[in-house]
């Protein structure tokens, strides 16, 4: 008698299983994945002397890789909306720092109030600093 392939799922139908196989594997469906040789030296040295299948539930474990990493792409997503924020706020400011003529230490003075600044503080400035200009020279209007 000749050799005969078999497919599985002819022999699956002819078996009769217990309820509780089916239960069992309804919950615990199986997985094949097929991986290039350094692929799969790769999964076993990271995965050290766990099993795949232990490896693969610690990485959605509750303090998992994928979980942190979830975690830490939302903190950062929050940092960066917070210093677009606060950019946004730094750009509207009008400041400039002097030293202090009897200390030495830089005086910083900023917008607070935009009436005071426009009226008295920032023509001040402009008159102050209307010799000045880019070295080497701009060529702008002096």
């Amino acid at each position: 008698m000749a050799n005969r392939m078999v497919n599985n799922k002819e022999v699956n139908m002819k078996r009769n299983y217990p309820p509780s196989y089916y239960k069992y594997r309804e919950k615990n469906p199986t997985i094949s994945v097929k991986l290039t040789k350094n692929t799969k030296d790769a999964l076993d040295k990271a995965r050290g002397k766990m099993s795949y299948s232990e490896f693969l539930k610690s990485l959605f474990a509750p303090n998992g890789i994928f979980i942190r990493f979830e975690r830490q792409r939302a903190q950062l997503a929050s940092e960066r909306a917070a210093l677009e924020k606060e950019r946004g706020e730094l750009a509207k400011i009008e400041h400039f720092t002097i030293p202090c003529s009897t200390c030495g230490k830089s005086l910083f003075f900023k917008r607070k109030n935009e009436k005071y600044w426009n009226e008295r503080i920032k023509p001040r400035l402009e008159e102050a600093f209307s010799d000045y200009h880019h070295v080497p020279y701009c060529g702008g209007t002096t």
